[in-house]
């Protein structure tokens, strides 16, 4: 029987299967003679790092290690500690390998909301937009089938937020219906503008992960980034528009793209730019409510020493 990341607690044996996420470099520990490394397990529920304890022969522990690939299934066998944290702790008399058998339904992050149900809605949400050009911009997008069906089946994120299946989809629909609120409460904000802010201010997203058993970066987005590679894509979209013969003006491009640039509202967090007007305001912290609400109700992080 699988046993799942957010069902381990301190002390638990475990004896199961996983996804690799991630692993480190082969390190010596503290007495310089012995070896260890680490690795980042993941399944439906969660993530949980792994620590293999191995002894002085390197050469062992490195096969061991080069034979572990990232985002496959391995079986592992130890108990779970605590040190700064839940973590397996993995010793050379345990199993580490390969898994043959395996059910992948136990394995990846999926939206709990039917994703033909999101997509309706998210086809509706664009179609109610009266700005042509704004209207224009995102039918080049999701006019596109495969682009269609990229979008409304990525991750939002690697593990912090909507890190599954359809969670940028999610996500977005999501930041769309809370800021119909602050659109009613304050009608002279262009609602337009900021349901498009939702929809794009996380497009460079489907250059940036590479969706599998576990979410990984593409090299793009290793070296560029979501939002670098979201100003990309839109200015190329809005691009074309106008070389079909659009009138689409630089002061609505400069809207867009700022909202883009400064949805992590500070520059700390990754934006080049904070927010400088109430619609890129508005993306901005409807964006972050949806973020930590959602990272607390679903806890798709490291699993908790609670349990929980």
């Amino acid at each position: 029987m699988k046993q799942l990341v957010s069902d381990l607690k301190e002390n638990t044996a475990v004896a199961s299967y996983f996804v690799l996420a991630e692993k480190k470099s082969i390190m010596a520990k503290q007495d310089g003679v012995n070896y260890w490394f680490e690795m980042i397990l993941s399944d439906k529920t969660g993530r949980i790092p792994a620590r293999f304890w191995g002894d002085n022969n390197f050469a062992k522990i490195a096969e061991l290690f080069d034979s572990l690939s990232i985002n496959s299934v391995v079986f592992v066998e130890g108990r779970v500690s605590n040190y700064r944290g839940l973590y397996i702790s993995v010793n050379t008399n345990n199993k580490l390998h390969a898994a043959t058998e395996y059910d992948e339904a136990d394995l990846k992050m999926v939206s709990d909301i039917d994703i033909t149900q999101l997509k309706s809605k998210f086809i509706v949400e664009i179609e109610s937009i009266q700005n042509t050009p704004l209207k224009s911009l995102l039918n080049l997008f999701f006019k596109d089938k495969a682009f269609l069906e990229k979008f409304t089946t990525w991750p939002a994120a690697k593990f912090h937020h909507h890190a599954y299946q359809s969670g940028l989809l999610e996500h977005v629909l999501i930041m769309i219906n809370i800021s119909k609120t602050i659109c009613q409460s304050y009608p002279s904000l262009d609602a337009d503008l900021i349901k498009t802010g939702c929809i794009l201010h996380d497009i460079g997203k489907i250059a940036q992960y590479e969706p599998g058993l576990s979410t990984t970066e593409t090299p793009d987005g290793k070296s560029m980034g979501h939002i670098s590679l979201g100003v990309i894509m839109v200015t190329e979209k809005i691009k074309k528009l106008r070389n079909d013969g659009m009138q689409f003006n630089n002061d609505l491009e400069r809207q867009i793209l700022h909202i883009i640039l400064s949805h992590h509202g500070r520059l700390k967090y990754g934006s080049p730019v904070i927010p400088q007007t109430p619609e890129a305001w508005a993306v901005h912290l409807v964006d972050m409510c949806d973020a930590f609400v959602n990272h607390e109700v679903k806890k798709p992080g490291v699993a908790r020493q609670d349990g929980r």
